[in-house]
């Protein structure tokens, strides 16, 4: 490696590391609304069971990124096929909001829409590796899943309604067709 190339990657990584803190910085009252709301809801009797755990999740996930690691790493290649081929987010997503008054269910979106843009903010790198991971595991789940029902795609199938598809029925990633 030339001295220029290593000086460019040095300058690279610097460059990196001051933008992803400013960005995390200027993500600070995000994560305060995200604390407010999720203080809120937790304070609520009516909250189920998996609304609570949703919750608590966001909050721990707002202010670390130890969680949100190991999503992008190990439980997402295991999960997605799980969602997206036995229909397990409309299973949870179902059952945990059935008993949930409609204003919790819109505190609820607004804090996951807040977390998402958090998320971005506290690691770009790892937010973009996970779209693509999501992206790439589910086209190959989606052409398996069709390979293996010995039905042909119909022509009016396109590659946005697909990914449209899976992002509609993959928790937390409602910001893909908003």
């Amino acid at each position: 490696m030339t001295p220029l190339a290593a000086l460019a990657i040095a300058f690279g990584c610097l460059a990196y590391y001051a933008l992803q803190k400013r960005a995390a910085k200027l993500a600070q009252p995000l994560r305060l609304q995200i604390a407010d709301i999720g203080q809120a809801l937790l304070a609520r009797e009516d909250l189920t069971d998996g609304v609570r755990r949703q919750v608590n999740l966001l909050l721990k996930t707002a202010f670390g990124a130890h969680v949100f690691i190991a999503l992008v790493y190990f439980i997402a290649p295991f999960a997605i096929p799980y969602l997206i081929l036995f229909r397990g987010a409309d299973r949870v997503m179902s059952s945990m909001w059935r008993d949930t008054p409609d204003d919790v269910r819109a505190a609820y979106e607004k804090m996951n829409s807040l977390h998402t843009t958090v998320m971005f903010a506290n690691n770009p790198i790892m937010m973009f590796i996970l779209v693509v991971e999501v992206a790439l595991i589910s086209a190959l789940v989606f052409l398996v899943a069709v390979a293996f029902s010995r039905r042909t795609l119909p022509q009016w199938v396109s590659l946005d309604l697909v990914v449209s598809r899976i992002a509609q029925r993959t928790p937390g990633f409602e910001f893909l067709y908003a």
